[in-house]
């Protein structure tokens, strides 16, 4: 069981330029992405930084264990997100944000993701359900 984060690291785009990171890291099999060098974890599913089997130099990789891909085009990478909301399902935007290290939590409060853009939109679809 997964949860959206109370309350979220990301809020909207706008939080992302404000910070303006030099990099922005986007997973190779799930929907996950980070602009937070601390976010990437290790093959044990530990941040790098603190990776037990002390080879946090070796691959990072998304929560998963997804190979993660990266580009220092952030305005063009958020650009891109913009111009076609709709390739993520039926809340565009929000379920892109949603996916953005940290917004999605497991039970025990791990950050979680997903290959399929699906669940993040079922998650705020909950989430609007459960509002008064």
């Amino acid at each position: 069981m997964v949860k959206i984060a109370k309350p979220l690291r990301l809020h909207d785009l706008e939080d992302i330029r404000r910070q303006q990171p030099a990099i922005v890291f986007y997973s190779a099999k799930t929907c996950w992405w980070t602009s937070d060098p601390n976010d990437l974890c290790c093959p044990h599913g530990n941040p790098m930084r603190t990776c037990p089997a002390g080879d946090g130099d070796g691959i990072p990789l998304d929560p998963s264990g997804s190979p993660l891909f990266q580009t220092d085009d952030v305005e063009g990478f958020l650009k891109s997100a913009e111009e076609a909301p709709e390739h993520y399902g039926r809340h565009g935007l929000r379920a892109f944000i949603l996916a953005y290290h940290g917004n999605v939590l497991s039970e025990d409060g791990l950050p979680r993701c997903s290959s399929k853009w699906e669940m993040y939109n079922d998650l705020l679809d909950y989430e609007e359900e459960a509002a008064p």
